[in-house]
């Protein structure tokens, strides 16, 4: 869910709970007991998808600057 919301989710446990089809009290205690996410009162992050995500962003500009490359060279062959 975070990948799909930007790296960024509403901590909503209700929300995410209803979800992902599993009972309040399991997804609360995932999310605070074992240090994989970050959370405040609105927002639920984690390093590792923000990490995740950045790397994948790069990944995708990389292979679009490499298609405009090629792109270039086949059109300026004709």
């Amino acid at each position: 869910m975070l990948y799909q919301q930007d790296g960024e989710l509403e901590n909503n446990i209700d929300f995410i709970a209803h979800n992902l089809n599993y009972d309040k009290e399991t997804i609360k205690s995932v999310i605070e007991d074992f240090d994989l996410f970050k959370f405040d009162d609105d927002i639920i992050t984690s390093n590792r998808v923000l990490e995740g995500l950045k790397e994948i962003t790069e990944i995708s500009k990389k292979r679009s600057k490499s298609a405009k490359i090629r792109w270039e060279a086949e059109k300026s062959k004709q």
